[in-house]
Formats: structure tokens, C-alpha cells, sequence
């Protein structure tokens, strides 16, 4: 697959994924009137796709070791 048609077939996934990012806590706020729950949909989309610790964060490996072993 060239690179062109990756990025023609993933665009139009890719706006629907942030326009629902948008658009799902707005109308649980307007269907429920709870804004707390919007607030948590909006905070577990801004989440979502992060990795806990990035290679650069991690630096270099570090040799595991248990409590038997010192």
C-alpha cells in the first residue's frame, strides 16, 4: 500500500474518530445536564492513545532483579 492511498483511506477515519471526540461529551451534557460526566468523557478521550511511558522516558533498560537474587 503506497503511502497516498494509506492517507486517503485513514483521513476520513481519522476526522470521524475527532469530530466524536467533540461531539460525545457536549451531547452527554445536553442529554443528562451532567456536566461531570462530559468533563470524564472529554478527559478519557484526551487520554486514550497515550502511552504510560514513552522509549524516551524510559531511557536506558535496566537490568530486573528480584528480592531472592538481590
Amino acid at each position: 500500500m503506497t503511502a497516498a492511498r494509506y492517507l486517503t483511506a485513514a483521513t476520513p477515519l481519522r476526522l470521524a474518530v475527532g469530530g466524536l471526540t467533540v461531539a460525545l461529551p457536549i451531547l452527554a451534557i445536553e442529554e443528562h445536564g451532567d456536566i461531570a460526566l462530559g468533563g470524564a468523557l472529554a478527559a478519557a478521550f484526551a487520554y486514550r492513545g497515550r502511552p504510560s511511558c514513552s522509549t524516551a522516558e524510559r531511557g536506558a533498560p535496566v537490568a530486573a532483579s528480584s528480592p531472592a537474587t538481590g
